[in-house]
Order: C-alpha cells, then structure tokens, then sequence
C-alpha cells in the first residue's frame, strides 16, 4: 500500500479481506479518507494476485489467503458452539417445565394446610371467638343436610384454621375485637395487540367442591402467605392460577418492579366471617406480556393456551390452598387512565358513605357501569345533598331522567300496547320484566329527541320511518318524580320521568315487519352490540290488551273455528254475569262478590285468548317432550339443534347408487294402493315408472341397474307432458339436464339421487292429494318437480349447523344463512342453463322465465329444516284465515314448499322395509359427520356419535312424533278440507259420482303408516337389534 502512495491508511492499521469481500479494519488510530480504498484493487494486492489476471486464478497459498481460511474456520467454530449452546438452553428449559408440572400435579393430589383434628381444638378456638362476638358454625354441620348450595356456603371454623395455618391470614385479639389480617396481591396483566392495549380479568369462579360460583369481574387476586414476597406470590399465581410455568414466566414476562403499590391496610366488608373485622393489605403489581405476534411456533402453543393472539376466553383449574376451583379469564380492551379514574371514583364514592364493595354482587351492576353512566353517556347525575338521617356529613342521590313510551297499536280491532316481558344481558343472564318500553334521557336533552333515540336503539326504527309511520301528542305527555331506593346501585335515586303516548299510524307499513305488524305477534330486538364486555341486550316483546280496554275482537278471521266458538262463549257469560250481579236480590243474597270475582276472571280468560299468540308461546315443547315415555334425550337435542333457530367439501364412500334402465320390481305387502311390477319380471324404466308414478309405497330400492340412472328415468317421465306444455322445449334439452343433475349427486349413502327421486315423488303425491296439483299452473308443476330433484343437489353429507362451525367457503359465501339450500338453488340454475345445445328455458320468455326461477328459489330454500316449526305454525293460521284460497298464486306457493318439505322426510310415511333402509342411511351419514368432528376436535352433534347415541329405537320413534307427525298431520288437514270443498261442490252440483266420495288418503295411509312406524321402531326389538348391531351403535 505505501508503494502504491495509499498512506491515508496508518501504518498501525490491519487490513483483513473477508471471503465475502468486505473490508474488516482492526488497530489503533485508523481513519478513513472520503474517498475509500476501492475494495477491488486492495483485494487483488494483498492476495499476490496479478491484476491482469483474472480472479478465479487466485493464489489460495499466499499469506493473505491462509489468514482468510483461518478467520473462516474461527468464524463457523464459533458458530457451532452457540447453536450447542442454544440447544442446551432449550433442553434445560424443557427439563424445568417438566419439574414444574410434576410439582403442579404433586400439589393437586396433596392437601396443604391443617384441619382441626381435635374437638378440644375447635372449642378452644370457638369459645375465644365468641367471646368477641364472632359465631362461626363447624364443617361437619355445614355439610348435614344432602347435596350442597349453589348458593356460596358460609364459611366454617375449619376454614378459619386452615387460612391461619397455612400463613394466608393471621388472627389477632384487640379488646373484644376478633381481627383477621389478610395480605393481597392484584396483578394486572397486559398485552399489546396490533397497538391496542388489552387486560387479563377474571369474569367467573366455580367452586367444584361446593357447585358454588362466584362472579369475580375483576385482576387476578391472590393471598399471600406469611413471610412470602409478592414475586415469589406472583410466580405461585401465574403457575396455579393461569397455568403459566416459571420458565415461560422468565422469558416472556416483564414485571414493572418499580410501579409495585403497597397500600395501607384498610377494613374489608364481606369477608365471609361475620362479626369479624378483616383489614387486607393490597400489593398491586403491573406485568406486561412480550410481543405475542413475534413469537415461535413453539411459544404459541402457550400463548394459545391463554387464549392470545386471538383474546379468546379460556378456563384454568386450580388445585392449590387446599381447594379445587375453575377460572373463566377474559381479555378486555385496557386504558390505565380509565382505571386510575375508577380508582379515583370509588373513593369518592367511599368518602361520601357509599358502600363499593356491593357494586357487582347479586343483582348490583358494576362500578364501572355507574362511573360510565355519569361521565360518558350522561345519562344521570351524582349530586350531594346533606344526609338523610340527620347526622352531620353529606350522601349522594342519584337523579335518572327516563322516558316512558306507551306505543299503542290496532289488531285485529282490538288495542295493544307493547310491554317488554324479558330482558337478556351480555353475560347471558335472563331477566323476567313486565313494563313499557322506558329509555334513560341524557343530560340537556329534551325528552322528543330521547324519545326518537330510543325507538331507534330499542326497537331499530329509524326517525324517518318514526315520522311516517308513529304520532304522539305532545300536550299530553305526563310528568311525575319520585325518590326511592336503586335496584342496581347501592344508591338513593330520583327518578324523573316523561309519559308518552305514541301511536302506530301504518300498521301495515312493510318497515314495521320487524315489529311483528300487522298480527301483532312477539318479537325480539337487539339493543347496542352483543358480546362479552360490550353491555349489548335483547329485549323480548310482546303486544299485550290495553288494561280497562273494551276488546273488540275480529270473529270472522277464525269464523267457525273452535277459537270462534270459545271467544263468543266467553262474550256471553260475561254479559250474562254482569247482567246478573246487578239484579236487586243479588246483594241480599250475598253473592256480589263471588258474581265480581267471576266476572273479573272471565274477562282476564279473554284478554289471553285474544292475545293467543302471547299465550302459544308459554307453551313449553321441551316440558311436552319429556313427558313423552318414548322420547330420548338425543333427540330433544337433535331436534333443537337442526329444527329450530337459536364442513370440508368431501366425496362420500357410501354405497353406490344404482344405475338402471330396466326394473325388477315388487310391491310392499299391504300396500294401500296396490303396486303391480307387470306381467314381465324385466319391464322397461319407462313402463315401470309411469304405472307407479302415482303410488306412494313405490320401493326405488327394488331397482336392478342396467344402464340410465333412477333419477334421469324419473325425471323424464315426470316431465314428459311439461316440456311441451309448460317449459315449449323438446325431451333431448330435459334429458340433458337430468343428466347434469345425475352426475352433479354425490354417492352419499342419504343424500343422494335415489332420495331426491324419493322427494320429487312424496312430494308429488302429497301435492295431489292436499288438493294443490289440480290448482297449480303448468308451469308451477313443473318448477316443482325441477325443485325436488334438485333440492340437496352437490349435497356433501354434511349438515348447515357443521359448515358454519367450521367456518367452511359456503358458509362464508351465504353468511351462514340456508348455506346449502343457497347452494343447492345456485347449482340447480347452474345445472339449467349449462347446454350449448340449447336449455330447457329457451323457449320461455322474460316473465315466465322470472317466475319458474322464482318459484325454484323459493320452493329450495323452504327445505331449511330451522323453518319447520314455524311453517307449521304459520300454515295452521293460514289455513283457517277466510281468504285462504288456492286460487291465489301465494297460497299456492305456501303449500307447494309444506308438500316439499313434507316429502323431504316422506320415508317416515312409507312401509316399513323402506322407511328402515332410508333411517339406516341417514344414521350412517351421521355418523360420518361425527366422526370427522371427532378428528377436527370439534364438539359432536346430537345423534352424529353411534357411542352415545343411546336407545335407537327410542330416538327414531321421538323424531316421527315430534318432526314429522306434525307436518303430515297439518298436510292431512289440507287434504280434509280438500275433500270437502269437493263434497260441496258435488252436492251444488246434485252429482252422485263416487269418484267425489273419496278417502283422506293422507290422513288414511300416510299418517296411519306414520304412526305405525313410530310403533314398530319400539315393538320390533328383533329387526331394530339387527339394525343396531349393523350400525356399530352403542346402546
């Protein structure tokens, strides 16, 4: 380098070239020029290397070269001994987990800490604490008298012992004053989450021991022992508490030593020991948790455990202190300015003679919904006024401005006024209320603007839709004030309170839907946000009479009803008795009384039957199931789960479908209608299926496959006249497409498309004997049979309530709603319009093509089993409504999806034979299902586990009562009137033809072969054994 004349470099200065070619300056007094060495130059020249030469001739001899191989073999043995020093530390780790779960579970199965094992003991003890008052009862009487108390259980002179013994308490005796000295350690635990700050509460407690549950709403607590720092306490409280190890503590723990607060100690209420004064030193410490989102996918594994990234709930068990406890820990958004301000709060409230420590015990709302209250939404005030009792000192009252709404409405020419009958918390507590809509008004606002906003955030009506569709008088509003004692705050309050008269002008206004207008029914509202925390609610509401209201009911909506004929009944007794107690001879006689009493309970019977939607919903179906001798508790359970509101896309390997083109078929024994197979034992698809298009025990199962599948064979035959009448298309277009929908059925061992065949068919047949198919338009026949083939079309085995679990694409894609009827629908017009030959809708135009679609929609998304209930309701009072009339195009579409989803589970109507096969496959399919929630690690659906399923037999025999009974029965009822309509007409007529003198076929065979069924699943123990062992099932 001095040859070259590069002096800017000292001559103390050691230049080292690593391989890498980046220049290492070692030594003392280096500098540098603004213009460095070029890196190239100095590289060739310490080398030996020729300049001229090109660098892959490099001399790896030369000194320059060998003191680069050694910084290079220094360099990976340094590398080597921190990777085995790495792997030692995670070894020594993992040993240290191990030694402490050892010792975790150690501490479970010992029981720390001292009982008396001496009555002498316990006399001593106890008379010394009677003799300051303090009276406290003996486990062993405790524990007289069966099972324990939900309710927490008072404490005893053994606890008392055992908290003295093992240094969690110290006893001391002042005077005649027993004290009892507790030091406390209160952790909060905080953890970033992309930038928000998020702390660890504990929401609830179950004592296993006792059944006793606690609601804790607040840090992590924790007593210490005597002579214990509140680090060692801390550790103990991660490790037994939370299940946080000590190893894991030291490395993602870091605890704010210096922010450690002592307090002095101060006097406890309810501590659990009447007459007891308890003073409780509090430690609180702040521990902050290292970046979650950072960390290996090792650490996670702990971090999941409690419930991070994601700030899920989580529950530890607790097997320390010689108790055994369950903890429900929370994550909540944390502000530290917000808790230094409720610290702050509480001790005004303290000094100003407010007892805080009732704040969130029983019924009591919390602290911090009182200070939110006053500071953030303003809804009442806290003012001091001098102490009521006449001492010196001032108390707080708590003044709460409310808005009471009396929304009345006209139904059915009677008044109604709406009430809210329960209330559901966010913690999921119940709250049985019977009131008028009532909504707090905020400082400064008038009560017109807190009686919008409470319509809108109760009840979700908009102020434009309030405008339109409600009116109040605002010369008649009613103000009163009155003081009494707060249900849900430990404080006097004044109560200032607007009545208001508001009344419904457009009840049939389709934005008041929601509000269950214009029938009148119950509904339920969504008040703020649900979830843990966020304070959100529902309210359950119903339009119930206007007290001293003449009720004027609306005869000829049920016009020859049982409900008619009671009402009047009812109208004329009350006449009756008001008649007569006001006869002269009444009085003398003594019977006023008794008349008034009568005259009051009738009236009352007629409010609730008027009200009869109010009053069907106090009707307990679960009380009803129960009482059943039949029913198992799978199925209640299967039943709420799938039939009423509150997956991996998979090819199945069930049995294979048949494929056919020719039948070898025999009817049922006892068939009502006589199925013949022909004279032949091989007749051809066509000839088979159009001689039992119209019977309903056909057995598809007979089938021998030859070569056309069974759906394809009977959709042509089902749909032979309507192309041409209905569709204007030729048979080429609709084979197409009963092909595409064949090959589009998965072989599923339920659904698949031997059961779509099975509907499409039971469907049709209770259309035409309900009396539907004769009124329906060619068109509406044949999106009908469109609709049942494809009705469960790419059905995957798997039920709505697994894929929303799961979270699957299409449960994602229809937002959990119908999510397979949804898809079902979009693969059947799919399925219709995928033919460059031409379609079966090209010949249809713009309007009729609307409606076909329509009708498919509607008549798929029908087959929602969450629905059944509720159709079956909604057809009842249909039915009976005057104006009901197959004439009109929506009432013929209502009872098109009743004959659907009737023949949806129509195998329940069907011979025995068939009806087995068809429920052995369903619980096959099941199965399936349970099994891959078993492997997902998910909870199993009612009757998806063949391990718990319990009695079969019972099961099957609970779900024909109470699922499909009922819907074939209301069908009958169709049928019924149906008939006799029939009868009516041929009576105008003056026709004799016995044609029109025809059975109820639904009620004759379908609900008789139904009930039959339901029988034999308890009867026949030989055939449903066999059934059972077939199935693997455990009973």
């Amino acid at each position: 380098l001095e040859a070259q004349g590069r002096d800017d470099i000292a001559r103390r200065g050691h230049l080292i070239l690593s391989l890498s070619g980046e220049a290492l300056l070692y030594g003392a007094n280096m500098s540098l020029r603004a213009d460095p060495l070029p890196l190239h130059e100095s590289y060739g020249e310490m080398a030996g290397h020729d300049s001229e030469r090109p660098m892959s001739e490099l001399d790896f001899n030369s000194p320059a070269a060998k003191i680069l191989q050694r910084v290079e073999g220094l360099r990976q043995e340094k590398e080597e001994l921190q990777r085995q020093l790495e792997e030692r530390d995670h070894r020594l780790r993992d040993l240290q987990e191990k030694l402490e779960r050892l010792e975790l579970e150690n501490e479970r199965q010992r029981f720390p800490g001292r009982v008396l094992t001496s009555d002498v003991e316990a006399d001593c003890l106890r008379e010394q604490l009677r003799e300051c008052g303090v009276e406290l009862p003996r486990e062993r009487d405790r524990r007289v008298g069966g099972s324990p108390s939900i309710l927490r259980p008072p404490k005893t002179l053994e606890d008392l012992s055992r908290e003295v013994e093992m240094g969690l308490s110290r006893l001391t005796f002042v005077g005649n004053q027993a004290v009892r000295h507790v030091d406390l350690l209160q952790v909060r635990i905080l953890c970033i989450i992309h930038g928000k700050s998020y702390c660890l509460s504990e929401r609830d407690r179950f004592d296993v021991a006792t059944g006793h549950r606690r609601n804790a709403r607040g840090l992590l607590r924790k007593k210490l022992q005597k002579g214990q720092s509140w680090q060692d306490g801390m550790q103990a409280a991660f490790k037994y508490l939370i299940g946080l190890h000590g190893a894991w503590q030291a490395v993602h723990l870091s605890v704010d030593e210096a922010g450690c607060t002592i307090s002095e100690p101060e006097e406890q209420q309810g501590s659990g020991y009447p007459g007891m004064q308890t003073l409780v030193r509090l430690h609180e410490v702040t521990v902050r948790i290292a970046d979650v989102l950072a960390a290996g996918e090792k650490e996670r594994e702990a971090f999941r455990a409690i419930g991070l990234p994601l700030l899920n709930d989580f529950v530890t068990f607790e097997a320390s202190e010689g108790r055994q406890r369950l903890h429900i820990w929370s994550w909540a958004n944390d502000a530290q300015e917000h808790v230094q301000k409720l610290k702050s709060f509480e001790h005004y409230l303290g000094s100003c003679g407010v007892d805080y420590a009732l704040f969130g015990t029983g019924s009591m709302k919390s602290l911090d919904q009182l200070m939110a209250e006053v500071y953030q939404n303003r809804e009442c005030t806290l003012d001091e006024i001098p102490q009521t009792s006449g001492e010196s000192g001032v108390e707080l009252l708590r003044t709460v401005s409310l808005v009471q709404v009396s929304l009345v409405v006209e139904v059915f020419r009677q008044r109604r006024i709406l009430t809210s009958s329960e209330q559901y918390l966010d913690d999921g507590r119940r709250r049985k209320i019977s009131q008028l809509m009532v909504h707090k008004k905020r400082a400064g606002e008038a009560w017109q603007d807190a009686l919008r906003r409470g319509l809108q955030e109760r009840l979700g009506v908009s102020p434009a839709i309030q405008q339109a569709c409600f009116r109040w008088e605002e010369d008649a509003v009613e103000y009163a004030e009155t003081v009494k004692w707060s249900q849900g705050f430990p404080i006097r309050t004044q109560y200032k309170v607007w009545t208001i008269s508001v009344s419904v002008i457009d009840t049939s206004s389709p934005h008041l839907a929601d509000l269950g207008l214009p029938a009148g029914n119950s509904f339920v509202s969504r008040e703020g946000k649900l979830g843990p925390g966020r304070r959100g609610r529902l309210h359950v509401w119903c339009w119930t009479p206007m007290e001293g209201d003449d009720v004027l009911l609306d005869h000829s909506l049920f016009e020859g009803t049982g409900y008619e004929e009671l009402c009047r009944s009812l109208r004329e007794a009350e006449h009756l008795v008001m008649q007569t107690s006001q006869h002269a001879e009444v009085s003398e006689l003594g019977l006023e009384a008794p008349l008034q009493q009568s005259l009051k309970s009738i009236r009352s019977s007629i409010k609730k039957v008027v009200n009869f939607d109010t009053e069907a919903t106090k009707i307990d179906i679960s009380k009803m199931i129960r009482r059943s001798t039949h029913q198992h508790p799978a199925i209640a359970q299967f039943i709420a789960s799938n039939f009423t509101r509150n997956c991996p896309a998979v090819t199945p390997t069930g049995p294979r479908m048949a494929r056919l083109n020719s039948f070898s078929y025999s009817s049922e024994p006892g068939s009502s209608n006589e199925p013949t197979a022909g004279g032949s034992p091989m007749e051809t698809a066509d000839e088979v299926m159009r001689k039992n298009i119209g019977n309903l025990d056909f057995d598809f199962f007979e089938c021998t496959p030859v070569s056309q599948s069974v759906l394809e064979c009977y959709g042509e035959v089902a749909l032979r006249t309507l192309c041409k009448h209905a569709l204007h298309c030729g048979m080429d277009a609709c084979s197409r497409f009963l092909g595409r929908v064949q090959k589009l059925y998965y072989e599923n061992p339920y659904h698949n498309a031997i059961h779509a065949t099975q509907v499409c068919h039971g469907g049709s047949w209770l259309a035409k004997h309900a009396g539907l198919s004769t009124k329906q338009t060619s068109l509406e026949r044949a999106s009908f049979v469109i609709a049942a083939l494809c009705h469960d079309v790419k059905h995957f085995g798997r039920t709505n309530a697994f894929c929303v679990t799961t979270q699957h694409a299409l449960a994602v894609l229809y937002n959990d709603l119908k999510v397979l009827e949804n898809m079902h629908a979009a693969t059947c017009f799919s399925a219709l319009q995928a033919d460059e030959e031409g379609t079966v809708l090209d010949r249809l135009n713009p309007a009729e093509k609307v409606a076909f679609r329509g009708q498919i929609v509607e008549l798929i998304l029908s087959t929602d089993m969450t629905e059944h209930f509720s159709a079956i309701s909604k057809s009842r009072v249909r039915r009976e409504a005057p104006d009901f009339n197959l004439e009109n195009a929506p009432d013929r579409l209502f009872l098109a999806q009743m004959c659907l989803k009737g023949g949806d589970i129509c195998h329940s109507a069907l011979p025995w034979k068939i009806h087995k096969e068809w429920s052995s496959r369903v619980a096959t399919e099941f199965f399936m299902q349970g099994e891959e929630e078993r492997r997902l690690g998910l909870p199993m659906s009612p009757l998806c586990d063949r391990e718990t399923i319990g009695n079969l037999g019972k099961s099957q025999r609970g779900f024909l009562d109470f699922v499909c009974l009922p819907l074939f029965e209301e069908l009958a009822a169709f049928g019924e009137q149906h008939l006799r309509k029939l009868a009516s007409l041929a009576e105008a007529l003056g026709s004799t033809s016995p044609r029109l003198k025809t059975e109820n076929l639904l009620q004759e065979h379908a609900v008789k072969q139904l009930r039959a069924n339901g029988m034999r699943w308890i009867e026949d123990t030989e055939d449903v054994d066999a059934l059972v062992q077939l199935l693997g099932v455990t009973q």
